[in-house]
Protein backbone atom coordinates (compact mmCIF):
# COMPACT_ATOMS: atom_id res chain seq x y z
CA UNK A 1 0.00 0.00 0.00
CA UNK A 2 0.95 3.21 -1.25
CA UNK A 3 -0.39 6.60 0.25
CA UNK A 4 1.06 9.70 -2.07
CA UNK A 5 0.12 12.85 -2.89
CA UNK A 6 -1.43 12.85 -6.47
CA UNK A 7 -0.49 16.07 -9.17
CA UNK A 8 -3.47 15.42 -10.44
CA UNK A 9 -5.51 16.34 -7.50
CA UNK A 10 -8.47 19.43 -8.44
CA UNK A 11 -7.16 21.86 -5.89
CA UNK A 12 -3.45 21.74 -7.03
CA UNK A 13 -4.42 24.16 -10.08
CA UNK A 14 -5.45 26.32 -7.30
CA UNK A 15 -1.73 26.60 -6.11
CA UNK A 16 0.46 28.15 -8.36
CA UNK A 17 3.93 29.46 -8.32
CA UNK A 18 4.82 26.38 -5.95
CA UNK A 19 2.99 27.12 -3.26
CA UNK A 20 0.45 23.40 -3.17
CA UNK A 21 1.70 21.51 0.07
CA UNK A 22 1.73 18.03 -2.03
CA UNK A 23 5.63 19.89 -2.61
CA UNK A 24 6.37 19.62 0.91
CA UNK A 25 10.08 18.90 0.95
CA UNK A 26 12.22 16.58 1.34
CA UNK A 27 9.08 14.33 2.24
CA UNK A 28 8.18 14.08 -1.54
CA UNK A 29 10.56 13.73 -3.64
CA UNK A 30 8.63 12.18 -6.59
CA UNK A 31 4.99 13.10 -7.25
CA UNK A 32 2.78 11.20 -9.13
CA UNK A 33 -0.64 11.07 -10.70
CA UNK A 34 -2.97 7.78 -10.56
CA UNK A 35 -1.66 7.26 -13.84
CA UNK A 36 2.23 7.70 -13.28
CA UNK A 37 2.00 5.57 -9.95
CA UNK A 38 0.25 2.36 -11.74
CA UNK A 39 3.23 2.64 -14.27
CA UNK A 40 5.56 2.80 -12.17
CA UNK A 41 4.52 -0.21 -10.35
CA UNK A 42 3.68 -2.23 -13.16
CA UNK A 43 7.55 -1.82 -13.88
CA UNK A 44 8.24 -2.69 -10.49
CA UNK A 45 6.76 -6.10 -11.21
CA UNK A 46 3.51 -5.14 -9.24
CA UNK A 47 0.04 -5.45 -10.26
CA UNK A 48 -2.08 -2.44 -8.87
CA UNK A 49 -5.49 -3.98 -7.21
CA UNK A 50 -7.04 -0.78 -6.48
CA UNK A 51 -6.26 3.27 -6.19
CA UNK A 52 -8.46 5.74 -4.56
CA UNK A 53 -8.22 9.38 -3.16
CA UNK A 54 -8.25 10.24 -0.01
CA UNK A 55 -8.99 13.10 1.81
CA UNK A 56 -5.59 15.54 2.26
CA UNK A 57 -6.84 18.21 4.41
CA UNK A 58 -3.08 18.83 5.75
CA UNK A 59 -1.86 19.49 2.04
CA UNK A 60 -4.64 22.28 2.01
CA UNK A 61 -3.28 23.34 5.28
CA UNK A 62 0.26 23.62 3.72
CA UNK A 63 -0.70 25.19 0.29
CA UNK A 64 -2.76 27.80 2.29
CA UNK A 65 0.59 28.31 4.54
CA UNK A 66 2.46 28.51 1.57
CA UNK A 67 0.26 31.36 -0.34
CA UNK A 68 0.07 33.12 2.57
CA UNK A 69 3.71 33.02 3.29
CA UNK A 70 4.12 34.11 -0.65
CA UNK A 71 2.08 36.89 -0.71
CA UNK A 72 3.06 38.50 3.00
CA UNK A 73 6.30 37.01 4.32
CA UNK A 74 7.32 34.28 6.93
CA UNK A 75 5.95 36.65 9.72
CA UNK A 76 2.52 37.36 8.92
CA UNK A 77 0.19 36.43 11.67
CA UNK A 78 -2.16 35.00 8.92
CA UNK A 79 0.53 32.04 9.16
CA UNK A 80 -0.68 30.91 12.11
CA UNK A 81 -3.97 30.44 11.04
CA UNK A 82 -3.66 28.21 8.63
CA UNK A 83 -1.01 26.10 10.81
CA UNK A 84 -1.58 22.07 11.56
CA UNK A 85 -3.04 23.14 15.03
CA UNK A 86 -6.13 24.49 13.94
CA UNK A 87 -8.06 21.56 14.33
CA UNK A 88 -11.49 23.08 13.08
CA UNK A 89 -9.94 24.19 9.39
CA UNK A 90 -8.25 20.73 9.28
CA UNK A 91 -12.01 19.07 9.72
CA UNK A 92 -13.58 21.67 7.26
CA UNK A 93 -10.70 20.62 4.52
CA UNK A 94 -11.54 16.68 5.23
CA UNK A 95 -15.54 17.27 5.43
CA UNK A 96 -14.14 19.38 1.53
CA UNK A 97 -12.09 16.83 0.03
CA UNK A 98 -14.95 13.91 1.04
CA UNK A 99 -17.58 15.91 -0.60
CA UNK A 100 -15.04 16.25 -3.56
CA UNK A 101 -14.37 12.16 -3.67
CA UNK A 102 -18.20 11.75 -3.68
CA UNK A 103 -18.63 13.81 -6.51
CA UNK A 104 -16.04 12.06 -8.24
CA UNK A 105 -13.20 14.50 -8.01
CA UNK A 106 -9.45 13.83 -7.90
CA UNK A 107 -8.14 15.13 -4.33
CA UNK A 108 -4.69 15.84 -3.64
CA UNK A 109 -4.13 12.13 -1.98
CA UNK A 110 -4.08 9.10 -3.39
CA UNK A 111 -3.49 5.36 -2.12
CA UNK A 112 -2.04 2.22 -4.01
CA UNK A 113 -2.84 -1.25 -2.97
CA UNK A 114 -0.58 -3.50 -5.22
CA UNK A 115 0.56 -7.15 -4.90
CA UNK A 116 3.74 -9.05 -6.32
CA UNK A 117 2.86 -10.58 -9.62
Amino acid sequence: MIETPNTYGWDRRLFTGGAWGGYYFPRHLNLYSFERLAELLHRLGLAVESQRNLPAPLIWIYSLQGAVQARFGWKSPLTKIFGVKNIPLIAAFAFLDIAAIAMRFKTSNQQAISRKV
